[in-house]
């Protein structure tokens, strides 16, 4: 099944950089902005982090154009993975983000003993996620590969305009200026 790419959807990737840096090598789950500092991943149940993972959280838009897109990457201050459930179901991670994302709505309005009737009642904590409103529903079967591709590809263009756009000239002129991005009049090394 493929992500949806409505203008309100926003994508959410757990990313592992020493996996690679741009977001479809870096994928590892895709979760939800449950609140502006809180995201809640659906992982399998073989689900493992390699000790040298370097974790953050990928956040953009899917259905906007390249112009408009920000995306943001940000480090979760801590991950936690948890099931209620026997091994062959899926689990749920919950990261909380070292800073809100501008993406967020406020803060959550379930209190604890809703969630723990929820997770009695479901058996397994994405069905009580989903039960309580949390969640719109599972993502195990979701493919984010386009999306994900998309959002290199914004990402690139978007690094090349922010460096010419910061320094007033093109980034081939930059890289041949002898001192400094105000070099006047330009003359290109030899």
């Amino acid at each position: 099944m493929p992500y949806p790419d409505d203008p309100g959807d926003l994508l959410v990737s757990l990313q592992d950089r020493a996996r690679g840096i741009d977001a479809p090598s870096g994928h590892v789950a895709l979760g939800v902005l449950v609140e502006p500092s809180r995201v809640v991943f659906q992982v399998p149940p073989d689900f493992a982090l390699a000790p040298d993972a370097q974790l953050e959280v990928l956040l953009a838009p899917t259905g906007v154009s390249e112009a408009a897109t920000v995306v943001e990457r940000i480090k979760p201050q801590r991950l936690w993975i948890s099931s209620l459930a026997p091994s062959e179901r899926p689990q749920a991670a919950t990261a909380l983000l070292s800073q809100p994302s501008d993406y967020g709505t406020g803060p959550s309005t379930i209190d604890e003993d809703t969630l723990v009737a929820a997770l009695e009642r479901a058996g397994d904590i994405w069905t009580a996620l989903v039960g309580l409103g949390i969640v719109a529903g599972p993502l195990l079967d979701l493919d984010p590969s386009d999306a994900l591709r998309r959002i290199a590809r914004i990402e690139e263009v978007q690094r090349r305009v922010l460096v010419s756009n910061a320094v007033g000239k093109d980034p081939r002129v930059i890289g041949n200026c002898i001192f400094s991005s105000s070099c006047h009049p330009w003359k290109p090394r030899i």
